[in-house]
């Protein structure tokens, strides 16, 4: 849900797409946020007005149970809520995705969900306080009238106040955005922790949500994790300092290992294997390690082991324990922490290296589940 998404921003500007699954959880734009920081009004500007396909239909994309994903899980009753809420303002809603259908199903709230599109009402008369707009309303009427903000975003209309007693009246240095002082057209900015809005010629600034940072893509302000992306930068859009380095150590990624390969299964799950760097501070590097079934989902009492570059060591993973031989790393699973089965999982890897960072390679990983 973070806009605009840091892999397919580009190419969402500029392709046509029919329909758009947003995962609206594991950020901190989730359905857990709401109405704070749930920023379905950025995807619904997109829709209208950046967008090739004006009519493309948007997805709430929601966790199918509450193992199924870190954060963002709301029950039956808060999403459609929620539902409601986002249909009565917009029309680009298409309806809802969840993650994934099996734990949906167990859980019940895939049958909630049926029930809940099944209820029937039209866009516009229902969810809370909206009220019904005379048929002769066309639809972009709707949108301009009704679509008040639901969230409190780097995109959303102007604010008039601010914590901040200093009003600064010299113009910004264009180094860093600066509460009140002067700023042109629709500029936005960044500024560690807080991003900023050119409101009718003044720098307008507000936090972002706790433990997310600003970060310009584009013109556009967004708060966001970290990521291993600095914490205490500043930009503004317009001008040379629109774009900020995206990892810390650019030159310790070896960019051909972030491709995902196919992995040949030791056990009895075909099963795909992928590497993501994460976080790179001084010589302790995170890595994501993505496993996800082809086939079948794996049951609780899995493992997985592969080799790691020469100078690097593993130390503590997110999920399992870690052991080391050589230089092959296992994780193997606790089976009695395991609450269901699963096609995919995410495991957290931490440790150290010497000399510059590389990912393991997976064609080397063997997973086996039983």
């Amino acid at each position: 849900c973070p806009y605009p998404d840091a892999y397919l921003g580009s190419v969402m500007s500029s392709a046509w797409f029919d329909m758009v699954f947003v995962q609206f959880y594991n950020n901190y734009c989730g359905l857990n946020a709401y109405p704070t920081w749930f920023n379905y009004n950025d995807w619904d500007n997109w829709a209208k007005t950046v967008s090739a396909n004006k009519d493309v239909k948007i997805f709430i994309g929601a966790p199918g149970s509450s193992s199924a994903a870190s954060t963002g899980y709301v029950n039956a009753s808060t999403l459609q809520s929620i539902y409601n809420s986002v249909r009565s303002n917009y029309t680009s809603l298409g309806g809802i995705m969840t993650w994934d259908v099996s734990q949906a199903r167990a859980s019940g709230l895939a049958s909630s969900i049926r029930s809940m599109l099944n209820s029937g009402g039209s866009c516009g008369s229902s969810g809370g306080s909206t009220t019904t707009l005379p048929s002769s309303t066309t639809s972009t009427t709707v949108i301009t009238s009704t679509a008040a903000p639901i969230t409190s975003t780097s995109t959303a209309a102007p604010i008039t106040s601010t914590t901040s007693s200093a009003q600064p009246t010299s113009t910004s240095t264009g180094t860093c955005p600066v509460n009140g002082a002067g700023c042109t057209g629709n500029q936005q900015g960044c500024s560690g922790s807080s991003f900023a809005l050119c409101n009718n010629g003044k720098w307008v600034l507000q936090s972002c949500a706790s433990g997310t940072y600003c970060y310009l893509s584009g013109s556009t302000a967004t708060c966001d994790w970290a990521n291993g992306r600095p914490t205490t930068g500043c930009a503004i859009s317009g001008t040379s300092l629109r774009k900020r380095q995206d990892l810390v150590k650019v030159n310790k990624i070896t960019k051909p290992n972030l491709r995902p390969k196919p992995v040949k299964a030791a056990g009895n799950v075909a099963t795909r294997v992928e590497f993501v760097v994460g976080d790179i501070t001084d010589n302790t590097y995170t890595t994501a390690l993505k496993i996800s079934s082809l086939q079948s989902a794996f049951s609780g009492n899995w493992s997985i082991s592969f080799t790691l570059p020469v100078g690097q060591t593993a130390e503590s993973s997110s999920r399992g324990a870690v052991s080391i031989s050589g230089n092959t790393v296992t994780i193997k699973s606790n089976p009695a922490a395991e609450k269901s089965k699963n096609m995919a999982t995410t495991i957290k890897l931490v440790g150290t290296f010497t000399g510059d960072y590389v990912l393991p390679d997976s064609s080397s990983a063997k997973f086996t589940s039983n």
